[in-house]
């Protein structure tokens, strides 16, 4: 369906400068955004879809095959080191922890499970749905600023243990492959608690 084709063309570009191992959390992700979209009388066993591991349900690997075939001509790309924020991003962000919380008391799966992941979205389109149009325009002029200057240093902890791993490894590649340039990274950062931590 055309809303399912919007949810895989949002997650490719992510999918093609990802490895192994984030590939599949992102497609597990994409299945639950998918099975979110769908009713118990469809056409596929919504249960199974739930339960069987990665790779193991046909849903899992229509989608896999799906980015795979879109991905081989775009192995080259890298990521962008810059983030353009949307007024939804900060909304989730900033309610972070209730729409976490309410996600898994209505999914009644754990974080990181395809059935927390389609979820979550709606969990957020329906707090999302009191805010007025002033609060969007706040919410939108935060996007901006945090686009333009970076977000609170908080949210920034947290992405920092999230994505440290991938950016800096794609740091390493694009320079090793336009310049022949090896180097050695030395990374640290302060997490949640405002502990120093380091990795090499």
């Amino acid at each position: 369906t055309e809303a399912d084709l919007e949810i895989l063309h949002e997650n490719l570009d992510e999918y093609r400068v990802s490895n192994a191992p984030d590939r599949a959390l992102l497609v597990n992700r994409v299945l639950g955004d998918l099975i979110a979209l769908r009713d118990e009388g469809d056409d596929f066993d919504k249960g199974e879809a739930r339960t069987v591991p990665f790779p193991g349900s046909p849903l899992a690997q229509k989608v896999c095959k799906w980015f795979d075939n879109r991905s081989r001509k775009a192995l080259a790309r890298f990521i962008c080191f810059t983030c353009k924020w949307s007024a939804r991003n900060v909304f989730y962000q900033e309610n972070r922890d209730k729409i976490m919380n309410l996600t898994e008391q209505n999914s009644g799966a754990p974080p990181g499970t395809p059935v927390y992941f389609g979820y979550l979205q709606r969990t957020t389109t329906e707090l999302m749905v009191p805010v007025t149009e002033d609060e969007m325009a706040v919410l939108q002029e935060t996007a901006n600023e945090w686009s333009l200057r970076g977000p609170p240093r908080e949210i920034q902890c947290r992405l920092a243990l999230k994505m440290r791993g991938r950016v800096i490894r794609d740091f390493q590649e694009q320079l090793y492959q336009y310049y022949g340039i090896r180097t050695f990274v030395l990374c640290t950062w302060t997490d949640e608690t405002n502990t120093i931590r380091a990795c090499g």
